[in-house]
């Protein structure tokens, strides 16, 4: 891999990363599931028009756009606006590897080696730490919601290996046109429509500026880099650099908004951060060496 391509993939991490500290500056001018509809609006367009059909059935595209754009997005900023704090959501949404192994072994039939189960164990302990946490950064709700996004994103996922489809841009950019009414129709229902008129009259640069971030950046800009290095590199190369999401997030929640990590706090991330490493990379780090054939005798 070129260091052309090392790069691209880190500012994507850092992208995305960023994204859970702009979550929360959205929020503060826009109801959440607006600001989801609203991110998926101009995720979808203009894009569809330019960017080609999935090549698999529709209705992996539609389930696809339910269990993560309804579901993980609905509850990631439910999370964040009633307490998470942008860093450690970003920490915590990373359970979806390990809910998507659990879910792979019992619908899919997939194994569960010893790397992954025992980083699916670390993160587990790290995950209660969270939740026992009641302070101005978190609570167990909005963990709560947080956890039930990570578990919509493994469905999500599992939803993706079933459809297999060979262009990913394409399927989130398709699928992104999904949830758009679902979740317009939805805030309409919980915030009443004067909360809605209020918050687009009102919307100000920094919500103008945190839809557009969630939608090209962290949407299109950013799987567009990811299935292209994906697609040059094989996914064993590509992967491992999700790792850093969480220290990007972090690391921006504490720039944009002085968030503090605790004894607790950072204990909790270090065991899911190990757990992470070890499920993703213990495989490739302890793969068994083959045995070199022995020398032909010459004659």
């Amino acid at each position: 891999m070129g260091i052309g391509s090392v790069f691209a993939l880190l500012a994507v991490m850092a992208i995305w990363g960023l994204n859970f500290s702009v979550i929360k500056l959205g929020l503060e001018g826009v109801p959440a599931l607006l600001l989801s509809s609203l991110r998926f609006l101009f995720a979808a367009l203009p894009a569809v028009f330019f960017v080609p059909r999935p090549k698999c059935h529709w209705k992996w595209v539609v389930a696809f756009g339910v269990a993560s754009g309804i579901f993980q997005f609905s509850f990631l900023f439910f999370g964040i606006d009633i307490g998470m704090s942008a860093g450690l959501a970003s920490v915590v949404l990373q359970a979806h590897v390990f809910f998507t192994l659990i879910l792979g072994a019992i619908l899919l039939k997939e194994r569960m080696g010893a790397f992954a189960i025992g980083g699916t164990a670390l993160a587990a302990i790290g995950l209660v730490l969270i939740g026992s946490i009641q302070n101005t950064d978190t609570n167990v709700a909005a963990v709560a919601l947080v956890i039930l996004a990570a578990l919509s994103w493994a469905v999500a996922n599992i939803i993706t290996r079933k459809a297999a489809p060979v262009n990913m841009f394409s399927f989130i950019v398709w699928s992104s046109l999904v949830p758009i009414l679902p979740l317009f129709a939805l805030s309409t229902a919980i915030d009443g429509w004067t909360a809605i008129e209020a918050s687009i009259a009102g919307a100000d640069m920094t919500s103008a500026l945190s839809v557009l971030y969630l939608a090209y950046a962290t949407t299109v800009l950013g799987y567009g880099i990811w299935s292209a290095e994906i697609g040059r590199h094989g996914v064993s190369l590509v992967v491992p650099f999700t790792l850093s999401v969480p220290i990007f997030g972090i690391l921006g929640s504490h720039l944009i908004f002085g968030e503090e990590l605790g004894p607790i706090e950072i204990t909790a991330v270090a065991l899911i951060l190990t757990g992470l490493f070890i499920t993703i990379m213990g495989p490739r780090l302890f793969r068994p060496a083959r045995a070199t054939p022995a020398p032909t005798p010459k004659p």
